[in-house]
């Protein structure tokens, strides 16, 4: 940060300064999965911003690009102003509809020649992607959540993996010395190995 200050960059200092930010936010979170008061909670966010939330987004994509299409014919030889004027604007259109703020391009609709169609596609869009799409997605992440919270000390595995993750970026004496404030000592020479898999087989 402190090059780019000196070289008069600050538009790039602030984009990197957003990254860096964003970054700490993710490994902080990352971290907290090894504890047990909230480490359950960020691991099942996980769970359904990596799972639930990615098969809700290629849904929702979908229904997305063919309705803006199609909204975006309703409006074509529309000369008023509106949202649907190009097809990347018809896409944010349908965002902003599937969100609740529909007033406004509602009352656009009297502008169109072809009002009537415009009212059916919108009134078929909020059926399908505002109370079925989004009920869909409330009913997944309730699925992830009653799924992982059966799941018991299932942080504690978490833990033994960031701790695995964390040695790896130490020197061999500084891993020793970590090792033995966590680890029992077992007459084994790899000591390490077996106390983790021997936390591995009481979570199962």
């Amino acid at each position: 940060m402190l090059p780019l200050r000196v070289s008069c960059e600050p538009i790039l200092e602030d984009y990197i300064g957003i990254y860096v930010i964003l970054y700490d936010t993710l490994y902080l979170i990352f971290l907290l999965k090894g504890f047990k008061l909230m480490g359950q909670y960020f691991i099942i966010a996980s769970q359904i911003i990596g799972w639930d939330l990615v098969r809700f987004a290629i849904i929702y994509g979908i229904f997305m690009t063919g309705f803006s299409q199609a909204m975006f014919l309703v409006f074509r030889r529309t000369h008023t102003q509106n949202q649907f004027q190009t097809p990347s604007e018809a896409h944010m259109g349908m965002f902003i509809m599937s969100v609740g703020e529909f007033v406004d391009i509602y009352d656009t609709f009297k502008d169109s020649k072809h009002e009537a169609m415009g009212k059916i596609v919108f009134v078929v869009y909020m059926l399908l992607v505002t109370l079925l799409l989004i009920n869909m997605l409330i009913a997944m992440m309730a699925d992830t959540y009653h799924n992982m919270a059966g799941t018991k000390k299932y942080w504690f595995r978490q833990w033994a993996r960031i701790v695995l993750m964390l040695e790896e970026d130490m020197c061999y004496k500084s891993r020793l010395q970590f090792q033995e404030k966590y680890s029992q000592k077992m007459d084994v020479p790899q000591s390490r190995l077996v106390f983790v898999d021997r936390c591995r087989q009481s979570l199962k």
